[in-house]
Order: C-alpha cells, then structure tokens, then sequence
C-alpha cells in the first residue's frame, strides 16, 4: 500500500482553504466584524484576513456593511455574510401538514407557508408532491435553482441519512418509504439533507428558541409519538443509529412485558391518549362543564380547551393531574441520566397552558435530586424550519473552499 504524499504546494493550499472556512466561519456567526476583530479572534495576520475577505468578497459571499463609529482616523470597514448569495429551502414535515419556507444565509426566512399534505393521487407521488411544491415556492419568490444552497427536510421519525427513509415513526405517513432525498437529489442541484423533525426542532430551540445560551438541555414532543431531542455540550446528540430521545420506546415499568405494545411509554403519555381517555371520562360522567361546552360549540377537545377547564371541571382535573404524575417521572428519569438544565416541551402541550406547567414544575422540584427548569417553546411552529435552515446554513459554508 502506497503512502499518499501531500507536496508543499498541496499542504499551503489546504492551509489556506481551512483558513479561508474559519473566516467565513465566523464572518456568518458574527453578522457584523472587522478585519481587526477577525485577526485577533483567529489569531491571524492582518494581511493573511484582508487577502481571505478579498478572495470571498470577489466571490460574493462576503460584503462590506458599513464603518465603525471613530472619532478620528480611518473608519474600520465592517464585514458580513451576503445573506443573499444562496438560500436554504427547509421542509418540516408532519403526519397531515407540510411547512415550508425560505431562508437566507443568515438564517432570516424570507417566505413561509404551510398547508395540508395533498393526495398521493394528485401528484403520483408524495415525493413528486413535495418536489413540485419546492418549485412552486422557489418561482413565487423569483429564486432560480442554481441559487439554493441546501434543502433541509424534516422526516417524521428515525431516518436514513442515505436516502432520507423513515426507518421508524410512531404514527404512519404515506411517504415513509420514498427515498426523499434520492428523489430531490435528482431533481434540484443542490445538497439534500434529510433529519428526524424532532432533531431539527431542537437545533431551532437552541438557535433561536427558549434555549439559546443553554449546553445541555431536551425538547420533548408528545402529540401522537413521544421523543425527545437532544442537546449536549451544545452539540446535537443522535446516538449511533440516529434514534437517541426515541423514548417512546421506554418501557413503563420493571414488572411490564415489553413484547407488548401497550407497555411502552408511548401507549401512555402522548396528547391523543389523554383526550381520549378525558373524553370517555366526561361522557361516561354525564355531568361535566367540559362535556357541556364541547357539545354546545361542537368542538372536538383539544389541549387548548383541556387547559381551560383544568381547574373547572374535576374530571379534567384529575386526569391532568395523572398526566403531570406520568410526564413528570419520564422528566425526572430522563434528567437522572442525563444531568440537563431544561426541558422544553413543544407541539400541542403548549396550549395546555402555564397553570399546568406550573404544577408540572412543582411535581419535578419535589421529586427531583437534580432540578431542570421546564419550559414551553417559544417558536414551536417554526421550531423545524428554523432548525433546518441552520443545518442548510452549517453544510453550505462547511462545503465552500473559495
């Protein structure tokens, strides 16, 4: 076997591409900075900097934004990314919706939408479907293929990296086996990267969310499935098989069968288990404030109408008083493993409202050695779209060598 000889030539040439990465690097997470900053944060020469900027400025992916305020002297120039050299188109899939949106290279979305997912029959396919919504966008907003950077798609459950597979999810999905990202590999010219949706949530949280500044901390979800995803030294943590925070796995206790569905924690603590479980309840009961408002305004009980009745119906309250019991020791046995300073919980929890995460609160303070703070999101919607533009952002400038 032949060692591989890298020349001098080749060595100051790799040097000089890794450097120009740390500088763009840091151009795109700081907004704005000078040659002066960048020299001393990198520890490079003034010279080695202004040779870098002028390289990615005459390839447009940097650009002048101004002067520093000086009282005398030379202005220093300031720097940025140019937020509009490329763009992430980011996809966050769900069970019967699709949001999508636009975004730059500084992470700001430029366009969002979101809508019901269309019948397979309509398109062929739902690979086809999405594809032709990517193309619908991109024309309404007069951006040409050649100007994306990255599409970034969250997939509902454990996925393929290598085709963009769903490899396991709790509820079912019409597409879950298209290889989305061999699909729209073939038809857009541009990186396809494909994550479980709760991944990219989390990396949302922490861009953007209730989690930024924060090391280590969770996003849960329990809207038909239970998962979690993961932060830990501010890296996202997936495991060796991308399934780390399936938790919906866990089984509820030592003496269960796991060989049976109905003992996994999922069986017991998503959202449409607790409705149904209430609404038995209510109509069983017959005589319920809660029973009677859904009749009498034919709604269907949600979380947001579940919270408002928390502390006017007793049998809404006993039950969502089981449930911060049942949410509560996952969290505590969660925490005990992983030592984390938050919690967030997003999707449809959210509107159970704060009188519930309040109690949720004081049933972990009690019973847990190491308390977390527990949090609801604060961009829950767009928790996956911000999160896949930042991956599209990350990949792109990792992948530019000038």
């Amino acid at each position: 076997m032949k060692n591989t000889i890298i020349s001098s030539k080749q060595n100051q040439e790799l040097f000089e591409i890794q450097n120009q990465k740390k500088v763009l690097k840091l151009v795109s997470e700081n907004g704005h900075i000078t040659i002066k900053d960048l020299s001393k944060k990198l520890d490079l020469s003034v010279t080695t900097i202004i040779t870098i900027i002028d390289s990615l400025m005459s390839h447009g992916l940097v650009k002048e934004n101004g002067f520093v305020p000086t009282k005398r002297g030379r202005k220093p120039v300031i720097y940025s990314i140019n937020e509009n050299y490329k763009y992430i188109v980011a996809v966050d899939l769900g069970q019967t919706s699709i949001y999508l949106g636009i975004s730059n290279l500084l992470g700001d979305f430029i366009y969002i939408t979101n809508e019901n997912v269309a019948p397979e029959e309509d398109y062929g396919s739902f690979s086809h479907y999405l594809s032709h919504k990517i193309t619908e966008i991109l024309t309404d907003n007069n951006i040409n293929v050649n100007e994306l950077a990255a599409i970034v798609v969250g997939n509902i459950g454990v996925v393929d990296d290598n085709t963009g597979r769903i490899s396991y999810a709790a509820g079912n999905a019409v597409w879950e086996s298209q290889p989305i990202k061999l699909f729209l590999e073939e038809k857009f010219p541009c990186s396809v990267i494909v994550k479980n949706d709760i991944n990219l949530s989390t990396i949302g949280e922490h861009k953007k969310g209730a989690a930024q500044g924060e090391s280590n901390f969770a996003f849960f979800r329990f809207d038909i499935g239970v998962k979690a995803g993961i932060i830990l030294n501010n890296k996202l943590y997936e495991g060796s098989n991308g399934a780390a925070g399936e938790i919906g796995f866990s089984i509820v206790s030592f003496d269960a069968n796991a060989s049976l569905p109905e003992n996994r924690i999922e069986s017991r603590i998503t959202l449409n288990n607790l409705y149904g479980d209430v609404w038995n309840k209510i109509i069983n009961n017959g005589d319920s404030p809660l029973l009677y408002y859904c009749e009498s305004t034919e709604q269907k009980l949600n979380a947001k109408i579940l919270g408002e009745y928390y502390l006017l119906d007793n049998i809404a309250n006993k039950a969502l008083t089981e449930f911060i019991i049942r949410l509560g020791n996952l969290i505590i046995n969660f925490t005990a493993v992983m030592n984390l300073s938050l919690i967030i919980l997003g999707g449809e929890i959210v509107d159970l409202g704060n009188v519930f995460l309040e109690d949720l609160q004081k049933y972990i303070n009690r019973n847990c050695f190491f308390t977390p703070r527990i949090r609801y999101s604060s961009i829950d919607k767009y928790s996956g779209l911000i999160g896949a533009a930042s991956i599209g952002i990350e990949e792109f400038l990792k992948s530019v060598s000038g």
